[in-house]
């Protein structure tokens, strides 16, 4: 049986579309480089080295390394300063990016429950961001301040999903095996693609992504709500055997 839950965050703990939110992302970005480069140029480039991040393979850097290994050449202007106007962005803006639907108050309650019966949580959102980035999202599901084992984010993970790699570097930093642990998520290939490694893998449906090719079935799929009724009513062995 498991004893470490793995979380994705985008569309599982909190109510958002990721493709939606990343055209407001780069809409809500593009201006504070207005003066530096023209704006089709900014969100080209950027969108070009996102998906960089995604098709890294590389274990000797970090995604964000992936991103200013780049960007800056691609846009014509250096590191130095471009990253200044980036922190001021996650600092300021970022937070105003926030959903007026985005808590789901069955979040709180399940990884509350799970904590109460000593399991361990862990955010294994894909680290597209930098963790303030993602941190404020957190708090968006109302989820900031659990114990969490691990956080992915861009500075620290060299790989995303649904590379399995992205997990079995999470499991060395946690000093976990596969075995031990389930998968929470609402994208079948990028979140259930943890059921060929071992995982056990539960399937959010509110917002569901499920482009048809995964040939994945995971052990459990409903909404939220339901999967936390089923640790705080202690069903989750009958479940998930």
């Amino acid at each position: 049986m498991f004893n470490t839950v793995f979380f994705d965050l985008d569309g599982t703990l909190v109510r958002l579309d990721l493709e939606f939110f990343f055209r407001r992302y780069v809409q809500a970005l593009t201006p504070r480089f207005a003066g530096l480069m023209a704006p089709d140029l900014f969100a080209r480039e950027l969108i070009r080295w996102s998906n960089a991040m995604v098709e890294n393979r590389e274990p000797h850097r970090t995604n964000l390394e992936v991103l200013w290994g780049g960007f800056p050449a691609g846009v014509g202007v250096d590191r130095e300063t471009l990253e200044p106007i980036f922190d001021r962005f996650y600092l300021e803006d970022f937070p105003r990016l926030r959903p007026d639907n985005a808590r789901n108050p069955a979040a709180a309650r399940l990884i509350g429950a799970l904590v109460a019966k000593g399991y361990t949580p862990v955010i294994a959102t894909n680290p597209l961001f930098p963790k303030v980035a993602i941190l404020e999202r957190l708090g968006w599901a109302g989820c900031r301040n659990f114990p969490y084992a691990y956080i992915t984010c861009g500075e620290e993970m060299h790989f995303c999903k649904p590379n399995p790699e992205f997990f079995t570097e999470i499991l060395a930093r946690i000093g976990r095996t596969p075995e031990e642990c389930l998968m929470v998520g609402n994208d079948m290939e990028e979140d259930m693609i943890a059921q060929r490694l071992g995982f056990k893998t539960a399937l959010v449906t509110e917002v569901l992504i499920d482009r048809g090719r995964s040939g994945l079935s995971p052990e459990w799929r409903g909404p939220l709500a339901e999967l936390a009724e089923i640790f705080l009513t202690d069903r989750e062995t009958a479940v998930f055997t």
